[in-house]
């Protein structure tokens, strides 16, 4: 049975060819703007897939988006595991049109249309206060 254990959106991701391990930056919880609709200019989708053994080597899936249930946006998930059990893909999404505040949801599908995994943006008209509160902390150094 395919899975898919990973999938997030961000500013930016990248995988390393060498050791194959995924590096995601700015993750997309949430979207503010001053105005509606909103073109927004790019972001991505990774997303890891696995497979059992007994699974076929080839995958026929889709990325798809919606906004408040409706969608608008689909792309192919052509995928080859290369006699490996997981594949890692990284789509970039450009220019998607923001109607209003609301949800955006991706989803990664496979051929049948079935959810294998979901990730969901919050979009808001922007105010002083729509950022998340951010909490550091330095842990002390034991030795």
């Amino acid at each position: 049975m395919i899975r898919s254990p990973l999938l997030v959106c961000a500013s930016f991701a990248t995988i390393d060819e060498r050791l194959r391990n995924l590096s995601v930056f700015n993750i997309l919880t949430q979207l503010s703007f001053a105005s509606f609709p909103m073109l927004f200019p790019e972001f991505v989708s990774a997303t890891i897939l696995s497979r059992d053994t007994t699974d076929p080597p080839t995958f026929q899936g889709n990325l798809v988006v919606d906004f408040d249930g409706r969608e608008v946006g689909r792309w192919p998930l052509p995928v080859d595991f290369q006699a490996t059990s997981q594949a890692i893909l990284v789509l970039f999404i450009q220019n998607l049109v923001i109607p209003g505040p609301g949800t955006l949801t991706l989803h990664t599908q496979d051929a049948a249309g079935t959810s294998l995994a979901d990730w969901t943006i919050s979009v808001s008209a922007q105010t002083a206060a729509t950022s998340l509160p951010v909490i550091t902390t330095t842990a002390p150094l034991t030795t």
